[in-house]
C-alpha cells in the first residue's frame, strides 16, 4: 500500500516576503503614474476655467460696444459668467468657476501681463506659489492713449502656483485676444 502524505497548504514566510515585495514593487511603479494622471486633470480644469473667463470677456465686449472689463470681480462682468443676466448696467451675478484645487468658486484675481506676446514664450511665469494652485488671473489690456481697455489677458496657475504651460513645456499659457501688444494695465 502506498501512503500519500498531503502537503500542508499555505504560505511560508519566504513566499510571504515575495508576494509583499512584488505588490511593492507594483505599487511604486502604478502610483507615480496615478498622481500624474490626477494632476494633469487639475490642470484640464485650469485650463476649462481659463476658458469660461475667456468667454466671458468676450460677451462682455459684444455687450458694451467692445470695451472688455476693467477688474475679474467686476459686478458687471460676473453677470456673464454662467448663471448671471448678462447686463452689465442692472447686473445679476453668474457663477465663478470652482477651482479644482479648493473647491471653492473663486472671481479672477488681477493679473500683471504687459506684453501678451513676451509672456507667451517666456518659462511659466511663478504666480505666487501654491497658495495660489488653480486661480484664475484677468487683466485688461489698456490701449497705449490710456483710453479703454482693448483686450485682456488670462493665465491660470497650476498646483504648483506656477502659470499653466503653453503648447510647450517651456511657454506660459496665456488667452488673449490680442496676438501681442506692450500696453499699460491699469
Amino acid at each position: 500500500m502506498i501512503n500519500f502524505r498531503l502537503r500542508q497548504s499555505g504560505l511560508t514566510i519566504i513566499e510571504a516576503l515575495i508576494m509583499v515585495i512584488i505588490v511593492l514593487g507594483l505599487a511604486a511603479v502604478i502610483m507615480p503614474h496615478f498622481l500624474d494622471v490626477e494632476g494633469k486633470v487639475q490642470q484640464l480644469k485650469v485650463k476649462h476655467n481659463m476658458r469660461i473667463v475667456q468667454m466671458a470677456a468676450d460677451a462682455y465686449a459684444i455687450n458694451n460696444m467692445g470695451k472688455y472689463p476693467l477688474k475679474g470681480d467686476d459686478p458687471g462682468f460676473k453677470s456673464f459668467f454662467p448663471g448671471g443676466n448678462t447686463n452689465s448696467q442692472s447686473p445679476v451675478g453668474g457663477n465663478y468657476p470652482e477651482n479644482p484645487y479648493t473647491h471653492i468658486e473663486e472671481a479672477p484675481l488681477e493679473g500683471n501681463i504687459i506684453d501678451v506676446k513676451q509672456t507667451r514664450f517666456s518659462p511659466p511665469l511663478d504666480l505666487g506659489g501654491p497658495r495660489v494652485a488653480g486661480k484664475i488671473f484677468y487683466n485688461a489690456i489698456i490701449s497705449s492713449d490710456g483710453g479703454n481697455p482693448i483686450g485682456y489677458a488670462i493665465v491660470g496657475a497650476g498646483n504648483d502656483g506656477k502659470a499653466i504651460p503653453g503648447p510647450s513645456p517651456h511657454m506660459t499659457g496665456v488667452l488673449s485676444n490680442l496676438r501681442s501688444t506692450n500696453s499699460q494695465i491699469p
